[in-house]
């Protein structure tokens, strides 16, 4: 599917009520579903298109500056200008972009570091952002990792992050090749976040609103508005109503942030100070997610520019 067409119309009103469709579907108490009319959605998804246009720019950079340093490498020489690698980019465009354009839409690891980071600050966990960029770094696989600044960083939470980061890794992989979620996936993230946690806590009541949530995200709505509606409404609810009992604000991040890979949005790159305590209203975490999801594209951008 093409994720572009989620800007092609964004003052679409939402579909009508139909089976299992968000009229249709329980609210918990305390999680208002009235419209946010001060919201600007022409604005908001505009702006998110010229960043989305920005961060292709910059991937088709860095995919041509890398193709430049290959070539030049593979002939015992280096680049000797720009315009090296300008010539490069439009080889690349007239032989087989796709592939590499593709190659460079892999998310940074930086910004998977800032977002693993954030949602673990949420949930109640001490961690600086410099601890879990060198607990994501290349070749630290072991349960007891040096800092740069001395000390050590040691299991179980350096294993959490490595494997919240590898998840976010397959959410954006299962979207690529279309490949639709499953409740088995949901649970494997929890028992890799917990590091082999027993999921014997969770009941088959808890199993089947796990259902309903995947079945949403893996059918989203046809246009943006509607879609990033109903992805934060569903986050809202689980936050409001834990699915699992331990790391609920965690697995519930993962869902919205392959929920909204669905309708071509980045992972959502949240603040830690400010989101500490969402509220409770729709109305008004709507407009904070948004805000969000904005500064993801800017997050991305800088990190592939680090």
């Amino acid at each position: 599917m093409d994720p572009h067409q989620w800007f092609a119309d964004p003052s679409v009103p939402p579909a009508p009520a139909q089976a299992d469709t968000e009229a249709s579907r329980p609210v918990p108490p305390g999680v208002s579903t009235a419209p946010a009319a001060s919201i600007d959605w022409k604005s908001w998804s505009r702006s998110l298109e010229r960043k989305r246009r920005a961060l292709e720019r910059v991937a088709c950079d860095a995919a041509a500056a890398a193709a430049a340093e290959h070539q030049y490498a593979s002939n015992g020489n280096a680049p000797a200008n720009a315009n090296a690698n300008a010539n490069a980019n439009a080889n690349a465009n007239a032989n087989g972009s796709y592939t590499l354009i593709h190659r460079t839409r892999r998310v940074p690891r930086l910004f998977l570091a800032r977002v693993t980071w954030a949602s673990f600050q949420l949930d109640g966990f001490d961690l600086s952002e410099r601890e879990v960029i060198g607990a994501l770094a290349r070749g630290q696989c072991g349960a007891t990792r040096a800092l740069a600044g001395g000390g050590t960083f040691r299991a179980p939470q350096a294993p959490r992050l490595r494997n919240h980061a590898a998840i976010l890794r397959r959410i954006a992989c299962h979207v690529q090749r279309g490949h639709a979620l499953s409740v088995g996936h949901v649970v494997r993230w929890y028992a890799s976040i917990g590091c082999g946690l027993s999921t014997m806590q969770l009941d088959t009541a808890s199993l089947q609103r796990l259902n309903r949530i995947v079945r949403r995200a893996n059918s989203p709505h046809l246009h943006l508005r509607p879609a990033v509606e109903e992805a934060i409404r569903t986050y809202g609810e689980l936050l409001s109503e834990p699915v699992v009992p331990s790391f609920n604000g965690i697995l519930a991040r993962l869902l919205l942030d392959y929920h909204l890979a669905r309708c071509g949005i980045p992972p959502v790159l949240f603040d830690p100070t400010r989101d500490r305590s969402p509220p409770a209203v729709i109305t008004q975490l709507l407009p904070q997610l948004l805000e969000r999801i904005d500064g993801s594209y800017a997050g991305l951008i800088a990190a592939r520019a680090e």
